[in-house]
């Protein structure tokens, strides 16, 4: 589903939610966590990797400078540099951690709405738009059961989607459903936990 390279190793994606590593593994960097699931983003830095889950929290393995901040979550894509790790949160800001010899991991003051990120050895870069991501691909096949609310929409390969809900037009925030990798193909998107009283949704994508 998704590839990403480090200085002396790779990690790949697969659509059953788990993350492959080859390479050195002089620092530990391709020693996959035993019962990592549900992974739906990966990077990989100069020694160290680190995996999205669809719950939006961060696992990361092998010699890093720093761990993610404690109790980091509602992140929606990652990026890894050589000195330390960034992760885009669902409301458009940016975490960083590691090393900050160069001021790689100085994010400016207020940046926000930001649509994606990465990063290269000592630099990283956000790309910017005028507000959070929401966007909303062509939705289809909207079917409500028992077992839920699913729609469908066209994905594309390694991107990483979530359906969102509010109860009323009037609510200030919406509720997010867990993150789901593309797969280039119909994806569809669940919420199991519609009942009888009115909800509306949109499909955001990083």
């Amino acid at each position: 589903m998704a590839v990403a390279a480090g200085e002396q190793h790779c990690l790949a994606l697969t659509s059953a939610g788990t993350v492959v590593a080859w390479g050195s593994d002089g620092l530990g960097q391709t020693a996959v966590p035993a019962g990592l699931t549900n992974a739906v983003a990966i990077a990989a830095g100069g020694t160290a990797s680190l995996a999205l889950k669809s719950d939006g929290t961060l696992i990361q393995w092998g010699s890093a400078p720093a761990n993610p901040p404690a109790g980091l979550s509602g992140v929606a894509a990652i990026a890894m540099g050589q000195a330390g790790g960034f992760a885009l949160k669902t409301n458009g800001t940016v975490i960083a951690w590691g090393l900050n010899n160069l001021g790689q991991n100085n994010v400016p003051t207020g940046l926000t709405n930001v649509q994606s990120i990465a990063a290269g050895a000592y630099h990283a870069l956000a790309l910017v738009g005028s507000q959070p991501p929401s966007i909303s691909p062509l939705i289809t096949v909207p079917v409500l059961s028992s077992n839920g609310f699913n729609v469908s929409l066209l994905s594309q390969l390694g991107r990483v989607y979530a359906l969102e809900y509010k109860d009323s037009l009037l609510d200030s925030n919406w509720s997010a459903l867990p993150l789901v990798t593309g797969n280039g193909t119909n994806l569809v998107l669940t919420d199991p936990t519609v009942s009888d009283s009115a909800r509306f949704y949109r499909v955001r994508r990083w």
